[in-house]
């Protein structure tokens, strides 16, 4: 990754990485190390501080810190303006569609897990409102009608290829009940687990005779 003047780059805790300064050029370098109480960063934040606004507050935070009289609180609000900011320039600079995607994958990789729209929103770092008006004007439905597709579909495939009970289904694919899933199963094919597998083997069989 190239850096030039006014970037900031932020780095996920635990992320190897080196920096390389060129040669008979100015260069100022403010490296600021935050605790972020356990919220993880999902990848390398790559901005530009064209009007250098987080560079003051940096530039805040270190003439603070370094003060005789130095406020911890005073220091704290400066930390929560630059990562707010930093979290917005990253998500203007980013196309909302690589977030609904990022978004979609997630819930395709963790459909065993419990997910919320408000953990969702977190993770692209934007409001739950905003990521249901661009989830729906994106895909034409709501995150967790979505997110209950997916999990029908894997089910539909899990009852056909696999010869896994009910109940284990029921929660591989993300339901807290084998009676709950049973009944959104019936709602979105018009018939119970145990009949599309019966029903689906048998259409397989006979094709195949």
């Amino acid at each position: 990754m190239e850096a030039t003047f006014y970037d900031v780059v932020v780095y996920p805790r635990d992320t190897y990485h080196t920096e390389n300064l060129q040669y008979g050029k100015h260069n100022e370098v403010i490296c600021l190390w935050v605790d972020m109480g356990g919220l993880s960063l999902p990848e390398v934040i790559h901005i530009q501080d064209n009007n250098a606004e987080l560079k003051w507050l940096l530039e805040q935070i270190h003439s603070e810190h370094k003060s005789s009289g130095a406020c911890r609180y005073l220091i704290e609000c400066y930390i929560k303006a630059a990562l707010l900011l930093i979290a917005r320039k990253y998500m203007h600079e980013k196309s909302p569609q690589d977030s609904i995607n990022r978004v979609i994958l997630y819930m395709r990789d963790h459909l065993s897990s419990e997910i919320t729209v408000e953990e969702m929103a977190r993770m692209i770092y934007v409001s739950k409102s905003y990521l249901s008006r661009m989830f729906k004007k994106r895909t034409g439905k709501s995150l967790m009608q979505y997110l209950r597709e997916l999990r029908i579909q894997s089910a539909k495939a899990m009852l056909v290829s696999t010869d896994e009970s009910i109940e284990d289904i029921a929660y591989k694919t993300g339901f807290n009940s084998p009676k709950y899933f049973c009944n959104t199963f019936r709602r979105h094919t018009g018939v119970p687990p145990r009949t599309f597998r019966l029903s689906e083997r048998y259409s397989i069989n006979k094709l195949q005779n």
